[in-house]
């Protein structure tokens, strides 16, 4: 029967001895700060240690945020958001009007509203900006 064993100890071997003789599925142990990580999981909380939370981050750094924010991705139209994920697919005026059925006119109609409307200088801004909000399919 799966079981938990909640317990102090001041040391690693008065640690190992109430696991030993349990066998909990878990045991949490904290070694370097005697009972902070025990008491944050006993209240359902989670503990991570400052080198493993550097490590964590070293692993997977923080994104900055996007520089286009979402409502002006969501005030554009929905042709808009179309056009806007096919050029973060690196499609050109020509290959997207092709996809769309529409001439390329029209299209640099489109991309030229989407520069304007997110506030951004260039193609490669918007792309960016469509993997940003998930717009690339």
């Amino acid at each position: 029967m799966p079981g938990a064993l909640l317990a102090e100890a001041a040391g690693r071997r008065e640690a190992v001895e109430p696991a030993s003789a349990h066998w909990p599925d878990a045991a949490v142990l904290d070694v370097r700060m005697p009972g902070t990580g025990v008491r944050a999981v006993a209240a359902g909380g989670a503990y991570l240690s400052p080198r493993m939370t550097r490590r964590l981050l070293e692993l997977h750094p923080p994104r900055p945020p996007s520089s286009v924010p979402r409502p002006a991705v969501d005030a554009l139209t929905g042709r808009e958001r179309t056009v806007l994920g096919l050029l973060g697919r690196g499609l050109s005026n020509a290959e997207i009007g092709r996809e769309l059925h529409l001439v390329e006119g029209t299209v640099e109609a489109h991309v030229s509203a989407i520069l304007d409307r997110l506030g951004v200088r260039n193609r490669v801004q918007a792309a960016i900006a469509a993997h940003e909000h998930g717009l690339v399919r």
